[in-house]
Formats: C-alpha cells, sequence, structure tokens
C-alpha cells in the first residue's frame, strides 16, 4: 500500500504544465497546513492548476496575498477541525474502555475451545494436529495460549508439555 507521500509524489509527475487537478476539500489533499502549503506550492511550481471546490479557491502559481491569505486561513481551519475531531475520538475511546468495551474483532478462540485445546495438549497431540481439528489456525492457538497462560499452566499440570 502506497503512502501518502508516495502517492503525493506519484500525482505530481503525473501532473503536467497546464493541468488542473480537481480536490473536493483541502483536508482531503494534507492533514496539516504545512504539508498543504508544500503540496500546492510543488504542483503549481510546475504549472498545474489546484482547485478545491469544497473552498471555491483555486491557484495556479501567480497569487496574490490575498489568495494565499485564504489558503493558510481555510488549510489553519481545516486542520484545527481535525485536531478536534481526533481529540473527541480519544475521549469516546477513553469511555468506551471505561465502561468495558472491547474493541476488534473478537477472538477466535473461546473458553469452550480453549478447554479443548488444553484437553488435547494433556493428551500429547501436536499443536499443528490440535489446530486442524478446531479448524483454527496455529496462530490463533498460540495467540489464545499466550492471552491465557496462567489458566493453561494450572490446568495442564502434565509435565513434559510444551506450552
Amino acid at each position: 500500500m502506497l503512502n501518502t507521500a508516495m502517492m503525493i509524489k506519484r500525482l505530481s509527475m503525473y501532473c503536467r504544465k497546464g493541468d488542473t487537478l480537481h480536490i473536493h476539500s483541502m483536508d482531503r489533499l494534507a492533514r496539516n497546513l504545512k504539508d498543504l502549503l508544500r503540496i500546492v506550492d510543488e504542483l503549481t511550481a510546475q504549472g498545474t492548476s489546484v482547485k478545491f471546490h469544497k473552498e471555491s479557491l483555486t491557484f495556479n502559481g501567480q497569487e496574490d496575498p490575498m489568495s494565499k491569505l485564504m489558503l493558510q486561513v481555510m488549510g489553519a481551519v481545516a486542520e484545527f477541525e481535525r485536531s478536534l475531531i481526533l481529540d473527541r475520538q480519544k475521549e469516546g475511546i477513553k469511555k468506551a474502555l471505561e465502561k468495558g468495551v472491547r474493541f476488534g474483532p473478537k477472538p477466535v478462540v473461546g473458553n469452550e475451545k480453549l478447554q479443548l485445546i488444553i484437553q488435547m495438549m494433556r493428551s500429547g497431540k501436536p499443536k499443528t494436529e490440535i489446530a486442524q481439528e478446531l479448524k483454527i489456525s496455529r496462530q490463533s492457538l498460540y495467540k489464545a495460549l499466550k492471552a491465557n497462560q496462567v489458566e493453561v499452566i494450572q490446568q495442564i499440570k502434565a509435565p513434559g508439555i510444551p506450552i
């Protein structure tokens, strides 16, 4: 997957003098004012016009002081909005965690499967065979054993079986 810097570099290589790059909104091009100014300057320096539809602004490298001010103010506002959104998101996640909400996918190995794994390990069955029989990946099996390590050690109590 391409990162943002690589995509911007490819974009600037693709755009030619006289092209117009149409962008829905400033915050779609860059996440902060510094990057926005740099990208717009790079594109306009090579002769590409940049049009932001939401803000109704167009930049072509021949900006007057007023249009440059508008770019900076609108970019700063977009960055400010982005930081507010991130702050609210962090607060929401923190409250959800305090309530006990779990994020991410549900564990593949529940308590019942863990008990089966422990029984099979006690009988000496290899972990690869256990995973195949329970139709889970070996990685899921190892992850479940690691997450429940204390419980597993207490339940197996069979010498010579590596966990």
